[in-house]
């Protein structure tokens, strides 16, 4: 099942793949390699790798997450944003953006998604989890790098997209 949409739809995108796959289009690898890593459905995941293999990728470069290009940094103190976004712009690797609560973050990844969100797991309004699973269903990041002084991840480690967890001391 592809995330965001409904379960009827994930045949309708498999057979897109394969079509895809079937095309050999370069240009298509990098969108149907999305769609493989987010699906959670057999069905989905078998077309997307038919159709990556079709393309010319080989298993290694299939699993192979894309490079991390932009990221948003969504932090409540403007000193460690400012910190972190100037530290991320020095390497010249990123495109970083910058944001200092929820509601911020949301408008920024609604207007352009971002390869990987850095945050705090826990916001002043309370645990980021269900708001963070949202966005991710909405396609608007690929992974978190989420920061905490909790040793207790709670249901964290069972999210699809958190890529880590720096502990603070």
């Amino acid at each position: 099942q592809a995330p965001g949409r409904p379960n009827s739809d994930w045949k309708e995108l498999a057979h897109l793949c394969e079509i895809g796959g079937l095309t050999r289009q370069p240009e298509l690898v990098e969108p149907v390699r999305n769609i493989f890593l987010r699906a959670t459905g057999l069905g989905l995941k078998s077309a997307a790798r038919k159709s990556l293999l079709n393309l010319g990728l080989s298993e290694a470069e299939i699993d192979r997450k894309p490079p991390v290009q932009s990221i948003l940094v969504l932090e409540p103190s403007a000193f460690f944003r400012k910190r972190l976004a100037s530290g991320l712009a020095a390497s010249g690797r990123w495109q970083g953006r910058e944001a200092g609560s929820r509601g911020e973050a949301e408008s920024l990844l609604e207007a352009s998604p971002v390869d990987l969100v850095v945050t705090e797991l826990q916001d002043a309004a309370g645990d980021l989890y269900a708001w963070l699973a949202q966005q991710w269903e909405r396609g608007r990041f690929r992974a978190v790098l989420g920061s905490t002084s909790s040793r207790d991840l709670g249901g964290w480690e069972s999210a699809d997209w958190l890529e880590g967890t720096l502990f603070k001391p």
